[in-house]
Order: C-alpha cells, then structure tokens, then sequence
C-alpha cells in the first residue's frame, strides 16, 4: 500500500506575489519583503538603515500609510515601526523601540492552479 500526505494548503492559497501571471510581477514585492525582513533583525537601525526601510515602504503602496500593501503587510505587536508627527505627515520617521514584523499577504489560487496541482498529485501517486 503506498500512503501519501501532501500540504493542501499551498493548493488554495499562496503568497499574492508568487501567485502572479508572470514571475517579474511579484519579483519586486519578493525583494523588498526579503531586504525589510533583514533590515528589521539589526540590534541598531542607524540612519542608513532607516532611510532603506522607509524608501522601501514607500515603494510599496500603503505600506507606509496603512501598514499593508498588495503583497507585504506590516504586523506590530508593540510599538510602531514608523512613526508621524501630526504636524508633518509628509515626513515619518522610524522607531528605535517596537516589536514586529513583516508577513506575505495571502491570496486564493486561481482554478487553473488547483486543476494543475490536482493532476500533479494524481499522476505522481501512479506507479
């Protein structure tokens, strides 16, 4: 008898990034998701460091603003990344002191996707 497990999950959803029409579309939004994650492990963020992970938020449309973009999202346990005076919105800052970090925004798969995966996972199991 041979007995097979597979994760199901990754046949209904995914990674929005990863789940594009074409690989360069998501490419961005992987990268910056992979240089905030690193960004975010430093014990110290010094100037330079801060001035990457806020050209980066803002290269990602409401991420900055809202805390979440179409691909990344920012989830903060305590404190905040990104501080705004009232005063100057147009100009945030980082904080030295938050806890957090960044996740993929997941999304359905398309039909075709689980079709595919499906016939994948019939045609493996054959001997």
């Amino acid at each position: 008898m041979r007995l097979a497990t597979f994760n199901v999950e990754n046949m209904f959803e995914r990674p929005k990034a990863m789940n594009q029409e074409d690989w360069a579309a998501g490419r961005q939004a992987l990268d910056d998701y992979a240089a905030l994650c690193k960004l975010i492990e430093r014990p110290t963020y010094t100037a330079s460091v801060k001035q990457q992970l806020l050209t980066i938020l803002d290269r990602n449309a409401g991420l900055l603003t809202q805390g979440v973009s179409e691909f990344i999202r920012l989830r903060e346990y305590r404190g905040k990344l990104v501080r705004s005076e009232l005063a100057s919105l147009t100009s945030p800052s980082i904080a030295a002191e938050w806890v957090g970090w960044f996740d993929l925004v997941f999304g359905r798969v398309n039909a075709k996707a689980v079709l595919n995966a499906g016939r994948w996972c019939n045609s493996s199991m054959r001997p």
